[in-house]
């Protein structure tokens, strides 16, 4: 039993020593007036309580703050002289100065400067990304992109279009119809008879230029081809096949000449081939003579084109639709109403145009849709 104590009295030794040990530590949160006291063996019963603060503390207490005041401003100083050392700005309280109406205080002044200038550097990002160029620079492209745009599609020649018509040989060794023709111009070919009647096609035109170089379009059963050039300069030819005409018609594709000296080029914007025959659509009985077909007279052309010859005198009529005109001792008429009073020669086109030669004489008879027109002609 005794042997048991005696055991448990060194274990509680044992412990008692290791919390004496964490006892005597000091602590960070100790006071200046905090004094540690040793530990108590479990074998001393007498027990020595100590006073927190010594004697005559009363006494010894104002010194004693005043020492802590010393090291903690001694601290202080010591503190702000490494970082001054140290090449950093001491920490500085601000002081009871009072500023007056209108005064800032520089580190203030310098703040407020600062957050201007972050936001003017905001506002020119801001405006950098909504409108990275300026107006002015923006105004010159578009300008100069129009005078690119226009001189890019501005045509080198000046293209001018005309109605014509002429009459085709067919007599060996006779030179071949010749049709101007321009650049991104179509040009209408229609093909009539003798009498002015239509004469349609018998099968597609045979395009001989080359189809990268013409456009070339047909219509079976109608009188009409479209040519379009593709390409500025060079010629080309065509072939063309009427029907109940036994032999075929070749056609020159006149394009621009690119050593002209003259820009301004006339082109046929349409143009009536006639064929110094009888077509498949001609009238079976009609009041015009095939030997007053005049398919040779430069002058009865002109007209019909709708240019009169220059010793050509223009007389007034009171139809409209009859032009007249007075050469030497002829007068000449260009209407679409067919004569019934007599004349010497005439010439017709596909779209019912006629000109008539005749003698001189104030009143001339015309018969429109089977009735007879009478028309003033002032001499």
């Amino acid at each position: 039993m005794i042997l048991k104590f005696r055991y448990l009295f060194a274990v509680l030794g044992i412990v008692c020593t290791a919390a004496s040990a964490e006892t005597q530590k000091p602590s960070a949160d100790a006071g200046p007036n905090v004094r540690m006291v040793d530990s108590v063996s479990p074998g001393n019963g007498n027990i020595t309580a100590v006073r927190p603060f010594p004697e005559h503390d009363t006494e010894t207490r104002p010194q004693n703050a005043e020492t802590q005041q010393d090291s903690t401003l001694a601290a202080l100083e010591e503190q702000r002289k490494r970082m001054l050392g140290d090449g950093q700005t001491a920490p500085r309280f601000p002081d009871k100065t009072a500023y007056g109406p209108g005064t800032t205080d520089a580190s203030s002044s310098a703040r407020t400067g600062s957050s201007q200038q972050e936001m003017m550097t905001t506002k020119q990002a801001l405006m950098e990304k909504i409108s990275p160029v300026s107006p002015d620079v923006i105004k010159e492209a578009l300008s100069n992109r129009d005078k690119f745009s226009a001189s890019l599609n501005q045509s080198v020649i000046n293209s001018v279009p005309r109605s014509s018509s002429q009459t085709i040989s067919l007599s060996p060794g006779a030179s071949q119809p010749v049709v101007r023709v321009a650049p991104g111009r179509p040009t209408y070919i229609v093909f009539e008879d003798i009498t002015g009647s239509p004469w349609p096609l018998a099968d597609k035109v045979i395009n001989s230029g080359g189809d990268n170089r013409f456009y070339v379009r047909s219509f079976t059963d109608t009188p009409i081809v479209l040519v379009q050039p593709l390409v500025t300069y060079g010629n080309g030819d065509i072939g063309v096949l009427l029907k109940d005409l036994p032999v075929p018609i070749t056609i020159v594709l006149a394009n621009t000449e690119p050593n002209a000296s003259d820009k301004t080029f006339v082109y046929d914007s349409r143009i009536n081939l006639r064929i110094p025959r009888r077509g498949p659509l001609a009238p079976a009985h009609s009041i015009t003579s095939i030997s007053k077909i005049a398919l040779s007279s430069p002058e009865l052309q002109s007209m019909l084109d709708g240019i009169a010859p220059a010793d050509a005198t223009r007389l007034k009529t009171d139809n409209p639709q009859v032009k007249a005109w007075r050469r030497g001792d002829k007068l000449y008429l260009r209407t679409t109403m067919e004569s019934k009073t007599q004349f010497s020669k005439t010439l017709s086109s596909a779209d019912g145009t006629h000109v008539y030669e005749m003698e001189l004489s104030p009143f001339v008879a015309l018969m429109q849709q089977g009735s007879t027109v009478t028309v003033k002609v002032e001499l």
